[in-house]
């Protein structure tokens, strides 16, 4: 039976995030659970204390890596199901300091992707 696993995987300090941005979010819908995927939710973290303006009106606050809900049946399959993404290959990620718990949602908003 599957578990749900959330995830934070920190950015490198010095990686060309930006530069796979696009391809990381042409990779991400089939990934999905709502199209068979695995990831049930998922979105950047920031180096900010501040509330974010997310609607284009203001410039984002640096990046500081991705949180995420997996479904799978291991922590080993959701460090295998990160590998696989251009985050991971091209060194964005900090895949050798993952942060992985089991996690049981109490409650969840639906939201819409957008890329």
């Amino acid at each position: 039976m599957s578990t749900e696993w959330l995830v934070v995987v920190r950015d490198t300090p010095v990686n060309n995030r930006m530069e796979h941005r696009p391809q990381h979010f042409a990779d991400s819908p089939p990934k999905f659970t709502a199209n068979g995927g695995k990831v049930i939710m998922g979105g950047g973290i920031f180096n900010s204390d501040k509330p974010l303006v997310a609607d284009g009106s203001q410039p984002l606050p640096p990046f500081a890596g991705s949180a995420f809900v997996i479904r799978a049946e291991s922590k080993q399959e959701v460090i295998d199901f990160l590998k696989q993404d251009v985050y991971a290959r091209e060194k964005v990620w900090d895949m050798d300091n993952l942060e992985i718990w089991p996690y049981l949602c109490a409650y969840r908003e639906e939201k819409t992707f957008k890329a």
